[in-house]
């Protein structure tokens, strides 16, 4: 969980205002620690448009270290969060823990 939680603290410090996306764009993690933006061309992305992002992220190189995650969607003045922690101790008779991004400062409010 801890390296979700540092890509969703990489995007917090990264992120413009949403309302100053004028596209819709895909926030890729990249090794849990940079953040690599693509701008899907049409008002939605589509799969062609998810895959020329990940390949923008993987440029340069590609180690362990560096994998790139789809990790949030700016859409319409609204953030999307997309990536979720792997549950070690998943138990399907026992009710679902939902992890939310950001907790520190929602909680700080």
């Amino acid at each position: 969980m801890k390296e979700v939680d540092r890509s969703y603290q990489a995007l917090s410090e990264a992120i413009k205002p949403l309302g100053e996306y004028s596209k819709t764009t895909i926030f890729y993690s990249k090794g849990h620690h940079r953040i690599v933006e693509h701008e899907c061309p049409s008002k939605r992305c589509q799969s062609t448009d998810i895959l020329k992002g990940l390949q923008k992220c993987n440029s340069g190189g590609m180690t362990k270290e560096d994998t790139c995650y789809p990790l949030a969607v700016a859409y319409e003045s609204k953030l999307y969060c997309l990536l979720y922690p792997g549950q070690s101790n998943f138990d399907p008779k026992k009710p679902f823990v939902p992890y939310v991004p950001f907790q520190k400062d929602q909680d700080s409010r």
